[in-house]
């Protein structure tokens, strides 16, 4: 199995880039989480070091390690990858609402701590976990990557397998029958309880049926959105159309998602393919808010009139069509 593949950001520090590089040739696939961190610690470290030593007070403290005194290795000892990589989401919240995106130096220490960011993740992903319940029936060994099969593949919610591994959920793993006979029951690890294909009653699910014929679409929303939470910058989301990109930065300002919230972003692609909120929609809420009438935007959406792009509006709940407009936009956007 190969290692997770590291994210690394176009404006991240040039030295902490080369030391990622380092890093990758000689993680191997089996590298235990100790060997993980003491490359880190021989190789990251000192970058990490030697990079805040040329940033401004003010900014270093946002250095996962350096910023209280220690080590990003010393951290990642302290506490678990998964701990570390909300620690990391928080700081990088933090800078955002300090940061100046025309300063090239916030740019920069922005796409830095995104790159760690990355790391951590990839580290966590490839943590080889125990995946025994003492006491139960949940027998699966050791399973590598199971970071992998946390979430449902069609939603934000964790895999059946998953939630009653981490204590979330309690099951009967031997439900009685009618007949007072009992069957262990099977989770499914690539599912939650509402999408998996089989239910335990050994019924068909019709939800897994619907996200099934929308799966695509689901991946779609869902790398868009996961591109656009990584910074607030317009444009990031890359649809190939810049109404549509609009929209997801809006969509991910309003709700304040950010770099690594899975769960969050998973959940919000399903809330949109579900609600048939098509990229069509999407320009027709842009372009109302830019000012146009019903009659200009019609032929630039592709409709006959503006009687159909009215119908559409119409049909959309208000939470997809309430989005925050900052002057900025407003002012500087502009649509062939």
């Amino acid at each position: 199995m190969l290692n997770p593949k590291i994210m690394i950001w176009k404006e991240c520090d040039q030295r902490i880039r080369t030391a990622l590089h380092r890093f990758e040739r000689r993680w191997r696939p089996s590298s235990s989480e100790k060997h993980t961190i003491r490359l880190i610690e021989e190789l990251i470290d000192p970058a990490l070091r030697t990079y805040s030593e040329e940033l401004p007070r003010s900014r270093v403290k946002y250095i996962p390690g350096i910023g209280s005194g220690g080590t990003l290795s010393g951290l990642l000892r302290k506490y678990d990858f998964e701990t570390m990589l909300r620690i990391q989401r928080h700081q990088l919240i933090s800078f955002g609402s300090t940061a100046n995106t025309g300063n090239s130096i916030d740019r920069t220490i922005e796409s830095t701590l995104e790159t760690l960011i990355g790391l951590t993740d990839a580290c966590l992903r490839k943590t080889v976990q125990k995946a025994i319940i003492p006491e139960t029936p949940l027998r699966n060994g050791r399973l590598q990557g199971l970071w992998e099969h946390k979430f449902c593949k069609f939603c934000g919610n964790l895999a059946e397998y998953t939630a009653v591994l981490e204590g979330i959920v309690e099951i009967d793993f031997h439900p009685p029958k009618a007949n007072r006979e009992s069957k262990t029951l099977r989770l499914s690890t690539g599912y939650c309880g509402k999408h998996r294909p089989l239910q335990h009653d050994n019924t068909w699910s019709l939800e897994y049926q619907k996200a099934k014929r929308s799966a695509a679409q689901f991946q779609v929303e869902l790398l868009r959105l996961t591109r656009q939470s990584r910074a607030l910058q317009l444009g990031l989301a890359q649809s190939g159309d810049k109404l549509i990109d609009a929209y997801i930065y809006l969509d991910v300002l309003k709700h304040g998602f950010r770099s690594g919230d899975e769960a969050e972003l998973r959940n919000h692609a399903r809330l949109l393919v579900d609600n048939k909120l098509t990229d069509q929609k999407k320009k027709m809420v842009i372009l109302r808010f830019l000012g146009l009438s019903l009659q200009a935007i019609a032929p630039l959406v592709g409709v006959k009139s503006r009687q159909a792009v009215s119908k559409a509006l119409g049909s959309m709940k208000s939470e997809f069509l309430e989005l925050p407009i900052p002057a900025s936009f407003s002012r500087n956007f502009e649509y062939p």
